[in-house]
């Protein structure tokens, strides 16, 4: 009888954390979702962003609650930006991004900032948002294998140096030194 209580937890746990996933997984359905999608939809408030967008849009409500602050807050190395800025002349970055994930929230802004602070090519950066199952609305993120986000991708001739995947390891400036060196 002591075990009932548990086993009933257990149970509700279980099934709680299954009855929400509803896993888009072919291109056509990938596709049909709106750029903009609410909680009503994918269980999620404010809604998330999909697709491709610019930088710029993260200044906006709701997204600017959690862009701006982190943004302001970033402390730059100088001396390693400016290194920073030797190696990255000619690559490309593709970002997956989750406005819904922390990691995100948190990489991104100072990502941002970083390429800001060296004058980058704002033309070299693209951005897709990705859902809570990494589906990005054209299917882009099957052809570059996302499974997690913030996922940074360095291109340089076309052709992938590497990625930076959800959290450093040892900061993000000096992973992405560490991918372009």
């Amino acid at each position: 009888m002591k075990q009932f209580p548990f086993l009933l937890l257990t149970l509700l746990v279980f099934a709680a954390c299954n009855s929400n996933k509803n896993k888009i997984t072919s291109k056509e359905t990938i596709t049909s979702t709106p750029l903009e999608t609410t909680s009503n939809d994918i269980w999620e408030d404010p809604p998330m962003l999909l697709g491709d967008f610019k930088a710029e849009k993260l200044k906006l409500a709701p997204y600017n609650e959690w862009f701006v602050p982190i943004y302001k807050e970033t402390i730059l190395d100088e001396e390693r930006v400016a290194y920073l800025a030797t190696l990255i002349e000619d690559v490309e970055i593709l970002g997956f991004v989750g406005s819904w994930c922390s990691d995100t929230q948190i990489e991104l802004p100072n990502l941002l900032k970083t390429l800001n602070h060296i004058n980058f090519d704002q033309r070299k950066i693209k951005l897709v948002g990705v859902d809570i199952d990494y589906q990005a609305p054209d299917g882009s993120n099957i052809e570059w294998n996302i499974e997690r986000v913030p996922t940074f991708i360095f291109i340089k001739d076309k052709q992938e140096l590497g990625r930076f995947v959800e959290y450093p390891d040892e900061s993000l400036l000096e992973d992405i030194i560490k991918i372009l060196e």
